[in-house]
Order: C-alpha cells, then sequence, then structure tokens
C-alpha cells in the first residue's frame, strides 16, 4: 500500500521532477565546465609531452607485434617497459601540478555532492508542502528557506554515506577474494548482496532522518534522533522496502539508459530520486499517524486514526 501510494504521490507532483532535473543539470554542467577548466589543459600538456609519445609508440610496437606473430616481442616489450619508466618519470617531475589538481577534482567533487543533495532535501520539503495542504513551494525557495539545516543535513548524509559504503566495499571485496576459489561463480552475488543489503540497512536509519526536518520540523539532533528510533521499531518493513527500492532504482535507470541509448537517464534519475523521497515521507507519515494528500481528491489516513472528510476529500485507510 505504500508502495502504490508513493508512485500515486509521484505522478501528481510531476512539476517536483521536473524541477530536480533541471536543478541537477544546471549542477552538473557548471561544475564539469569548472572541472574541466584545470583538468583539460593539464591532460593536454600530458598527452602532448615526448615521453607520452614515446609510450604511445611502443604500445602500438607491441600490439602490432603480438598480432602479426612477429619475432620482435622482446625487443617491443623492452621497449615499452623503457617508455613506461620515462613516463612516469615524466609525470614525477610534475607531482605539484598532479597535486593541485587532485585536489581541484576532489574539492569540486564534495561541492558536486553537497550541491547535489541539495536536490533531495528541496523535494522534501516540496513534496512535505503538497501532503500536508496540497500546497506548492518553489524549489529554490524549499533551499532558501532553511539553508542552514539543509547544509548540516547534507553534510551529514554526505559523510555518513562515504564512510558506510568504504566499510561496505572493503567488506563486500574481501569477501569476493577470500570467497573466490571455494564459491566460483557465487562469489560476485554473494559481494553483490553485501553491497545492496548494506545499503538497505543505511536506508532504514536514515530514512526518516529528511521527512523528520521537514515533514515533522525538527532539529539535526532530534531528527537524528528519531530516524533512528523509526528505524529500529519498523526495521523488518523498511528493510524489505529498501531491499526492493535499490534493485528498483538500479533496474530502472539501467533499462531506461540502455534502451534511450543514454537519453532516458538524464530523467530518470531525478524521478527515481524524487520516489525515494516520496516513500520516505509517506513511511514518516503513516509511522508518526498523520494524514496526507495523494493528490486532490484522496486523503490518506493512517491506521488508528477516524476519517474525518472534509468536502469532496475521500478518507482512505492505509
Amino acid at each position: 500500500m505504500k508502495l502504490r501510494n508513493t508512485f500515486k504521490l509521484l505522478f501528481s507532483n510531476l512539476r517536483a521532477v521536473m524541477s530536480d532535473f533541471l536543478f541537477r543539470f544546471t549542477l552538473t554542467v557548471i561544475l564539469s565546465a569548472v572541472t574541466a577548466s584545470f583538468l583539460v589543459p593539464f591532460i593536454k600538456e600530458v598527452i602532448s609531452s615526448e615521453a607520452a609519445a614515446k609510450l604511445l609508440d611502443a604500445l602500438k610496437g607491441v600490439i602490432g607485434a603480438f598480432f602479426s606473430a612477429g619475432t620482435e616481442m622482446a625487443a617491443g616489450s623492452e621497449a615499452l617497459s623503457e617508455a613506461n619508466r620515462e613516463f612516469f618519470s615524466m609525470l614525477g617531475d610534475k607531482m605539484g601540478d598532479i597535486t593541485l589538481v587532485a585536489i581541484g577534482v576532489i574539492a569540486v567533487l564534495i561541492v558536486y555532492a553537497m550541491f547535489f543533495g541539495f536536490a533531495n532535501y528541496a523535494s522534501g520539503v516540496v513534496i512535505n508542502s503538497y501532503m500536508s495542504s496540497l500546497s506548492k513551494i518553489g524549489y529554490v525557495s524549499a533551499i532558501l528557506h532553511g539553508f542552514g539545516k539543509c547544509f548540516m543535513y547534507q553534510l551529514i548524509s554526505v559523510f555518513a554515506f562515504i564512510i558506510w559504503n568504504i566499510v561496505l566495499f572493503t567488506a563486500s571485496y574481501f569477501t569476493f577474494v577470500l570467497t573466490a576459489s571455494a564459491l566460483l561463480v557465487m562469489s560476485l552475488p554473494l559481494a553483490v548482496l553485501i553491497l545492496v543489503a548494506g545499503n538497505a540497512l543505511y536506508g532504514v536509519f536514515f530514512s526518516c532522518f529528511l521527512p523528520s526536518l521537514t515533514a515533522g520540523g525538527n532539529g539535526i539532533i532530534k531528527g537524528i534522533k528519531e530516524s533512528f528510533s523509526l528505524g529500529a521499531k519498523k526495521f523488518g518493513e523498511l528493510f524489505a522496502q529498501f531491499i526492493f527500492i535499490i534493485l528498483f532504482v538500479f533496474y530502472a535507470n539501467v533499462s531506461v539508459t540502455v534502451f534511450t541509448l543514454g537519453a532516458g537517464f538524464i530523467f530518470s534519475l531525478p524521478a527515481t530520486c524524487v520516489c525515494i523521497t516520496c516513500l520516505k515521507l509517506v513511511n514518516y507519515y503513516s509511522f508518526v499517524g498523520r494524514k496526507y494528500y495523494i493528490d486532490y481528491d484522496n486523503i490518506i489516513v493512517p491506521p488508528g486514526m477516524k476519517s474525518e472528510e472534509d468536502g469532496f476529500i475521500n478518507g482512505i485507510d492505509m
């Protein structure tokens, strides 16, 4: 029922999907241009160097000798090894430039992650406004109105997500390496299962963080506490939901990307992001016992609440 209400809410708020798309697309274009402004000149300088040209010629020689079954494979390999040493020696001489470029790229990625997540917060404010009173609020206004809370929410979310996924990828990698010889082809699905289950576990305890801030009106600390408390109480339901939603989002985005030759991904990504936000809010409203709109004609009444229909509104039990 919650998933059905989530999809109904999503289709009632397609405007939020378009706003989400425009925000993420504009952010991507701007930061891509900033990154290209210092990364492209550096790459051109490296590629146009004599060491890079020598490495490329040596690589072509080895490939040619391999396919022609020539007798000069050993000489070609030696030339490639020498060219490789010269190339990395040249990179060593540019270590100062490489460090600056690396710092620039990392800085851009951090800014991108922060602002990319602002879209999730804005969607949460916009969807909550619709669910609570059928009112509409501007996308940018949703960010600016509570920028401090938005910034702290995203800062904590990014930090927690990165740390948790470092742990997950490490566990997944060593699981694959240690079980590859014993389980053979089953080792890879097992490693993937760890990633899926781990991110579902993350979703269980952090899924109500955003709704607690937007719908509950709580501060950061209280929002985290409430999110963990609700996650613990509804663990089984939320864990199953997030297993499904992770697989659904992956399947939907990959399918759209493949069948539209990549063009559809720029629309499917914001749509699935807003869909997840809708699910989080639907769960939160249900857990705390609040009624909410899914469209102009229907209001959802959580179990245990008496329906109080007003005018054309139809009360629907969860």
